[in-house]
C-alpha cells in the first residue's frame, strides 16, 4: 500500500500489537449512568443502502455513509482489484475481495474531500481504475470512523465476540471497566502464532471471530479483535500499523478512547478524554517467553504511526 503521512502521537496510544493484545477504551455515545452502570448502546452495524452511487460493469459504490464515517464497495471482477481512499496526498490501498458483497471502508482522515476508485489489475504489479467516485463528506465527529465495523475490523450482530463482549459489559461501571475486561480477556486467551508471524500470508486482512474462536492470532489479528469488541461496546477504537524503534519491526496496536479514566491492572492506568496507548502484545508476551522479535516495548515513543483503520 502507499503510505500514508506519518501520525505523531501526541496522546496516549492503545497498542496492542502482534502477540496478544489489544485493549480499547471509548468515548462514543456511551458512558457511566447516574447509577453507576454503563450503559450499553445499541449495536451499530452499517448496511448497504440499496442503491449505488455510482457503478461499473464490475462492481459499485455507496457513499451515503460519508457524513458518519465511511464507504461502502464491491466487486465481481475476475482480476485482483483494490479500492483506494485518497483525500490530499494520502492513500490507503485495500484489496477488494470479488463477492459481490458490499464491504464498509473508513474515511479516518477527517471532514473534506475524498476520492474513491476501483482499480483492477493489468499485470505486473500495475492497475488501472474503472471507476471512481468524489466525496464530500462532513464527517460527524473524530470518533465516526471507530465506532462501526470496516474490511480490516470485521464485524456483525452475529459475531462471537461482539456476543461475548457485549455481555461482559452489560453489567460494569464505566467505559475504562470495558476496556480492562477486553484486555484481560486477550491478554489471558489468545496466544501468539509465531509461525503465522514469521510468513504471514500476502494481504493477509484479519477474522476477528476465527482469532476469538481459536485463541491465536498474530498482531494484525489482536488489534482488529479488540477494536471489534470495543467498538461493538460504543468505545472508539483504532487500528494502527506501522513501525517500532528502533528495531523496525512492523507492528499493529490499537487506540481507545475513554470518557472515565481507571486503572487497567497494576502500574496501567487509562486516562479520561484522550487517546490512550495499550500494547497488550507487550503486556501478554513480557511472561511468554523471548518474543522481542514481534512485539514492541510499551514505550508510546518508539511507536510511528503508518496507517490507521
Amino acid at each position: 500500500m502507499v503510505r500514508p503521512i506519518k501520525t505523531i502521537k501526541y496522546v496516549l496510544t492503545v497498542f496492542l500489537c502482534l502477540l496478544m493484545g489489544l485493549a480499547g477504551v471509548g468515548c462514543g455515545g456511551s458512558e457511566a449512568s447516574e447509577s453507576g452502570t454503563y450503559t450499553l448502546p445499541e449495536l451499530v452495524i452499517p448496511a448497504y443502502s440499496g442503491a449505488d452511487t455510482s457503478s461499473c460493469d464490475v462492481g459499485g459504490f455507496d457513499t451515503t455513509g460519508a457524513d458518519s464515517g465511511y464507504v461502502m464497495a464491491s466487486y465481481t471482477g475476475g482480476v485482483p482489484a483494490k479500492l483506494q481512499v485518497v483525500k490530499d496526498s494520502v492513500k490507503y490501498n485495500y484489496d477488494i475481495l470479488a463477492t459481490g458483497e458490499y464491504t464498509i471502508f473508513p474515511l479516518q482522515m477527517g471532514s473534506g474531500t475524498y476520492s474513491i476508485r476501483l482499480l483492477v489489475s493489468v499485470g505486473d504489479n500495475r492497475y488501472t481504475a474503472v471507476l471512481e467516485e468524489d466525496v464530500d463528506a462532513a464527517v460527524a465527529s473524530e470518533f465516526a470512523p471507530f465506532v462501526v465495523p470496516n474490511q480490516i475490523v470485521d464485524y456483525n450482530a452475529d459475531s462471537a465476540c461482539v456476543t461475548f463482549a457485549r455481555e461482559q459489559a452489560a453489567g460494569v461501571s464505566s467505559d475504562a471497566d470495558v476496556v480492562k475486561a477486553v484486555y484481560a480477556y486477550i491478554k489471558d486467551h489468545v496466544t501468539y502464532d509465531v509461525a503465522k508471524a514469521q510468513s504471514p500470508p500476502a494481504g493477509y486482512i484479519p477474522s476477528v471471530d476465527d482469532t476469538f474462536l481459536t485463541n491465536t492470532g498474530i498482531c494484525f489479528d489482536y488489534a482488529s479483535l479488540a477494536a471489534a469488541m470495543l467498538r461493538s461496546c460504543g468505545i472508539p477504537t483504532k487500528v494502527e500499523t506501522g513501525y517500532i524503534s528502533p528495531s523496525g519491526i512492523y507492528h499493529a496496536w490499537n487506540e481507545v478512547y475513554v470518557k472515565d479514566s481507571g486503572w487497567i491492572e497494576v502500574g496501567f492506568k487509562i486516562d479520561a478524554n484522550t487517546w490512550t496507548l495499550l500494547d497488550l502484545t507487550f503486556a501478554a508476551g513480557s511472561s511468554k517467553g523471548d518474543l522481542s522479535n514481534f512485539i514492541g516495548d510499551g514505550n508510546e515513543n518508539t511507536y510511528e504511526t503508518q496507517y490507521t483503520y
